[in-house]
């Protein structure tokens, strides 16, 4: 190995004693990431008639931090029923995402 250094060049000798180890841990930012809730607005809908509601869609911490949003895949939407000791799937309401959407 050489090195160019100020005063020309030097030359540095491998040896046993010159074994370079390092250790690599490949982390999952998707793992620990937090989501973000998009800020939805009260809507009134009369039986039979249609309401659309536009927001901005969810992100998480790691798109925060990201430049390439949607790093951590595919979101999917759902209502549910906030009034039920479960959260139940409220079948007559869907969510469509725009395209693109975050992924």
């Amino acid at each position: 190995m050489t090195s160019a250094g100020q005063t020309g060049t030097t030359e540095f000798l491998a040896g046993a004693g010159d074994i370079l180890t390092f250790q690599v841990t490949v982390t999952d930012p998707c793992v620990l990431a937090t989501i973000n809730a998009p800020s939805l607005t009260a809507q009134t809908v009369i039986n039979g008639a249609t309401k659309t509601l536009q927001f901005a869609e969810a992100t998480d911490s790691v798109d925060a931090a990201q430049p390439v949003k949607g790093y951590c895949g595919e979101r999917n939407y759902v209502v549910v029923d906030g009034g039920t000791d479960q959260a139940t799937a409220v079948t007559w309401i869907t969510v469509a995402k725009d395209v693109p959407s975050v992924d």
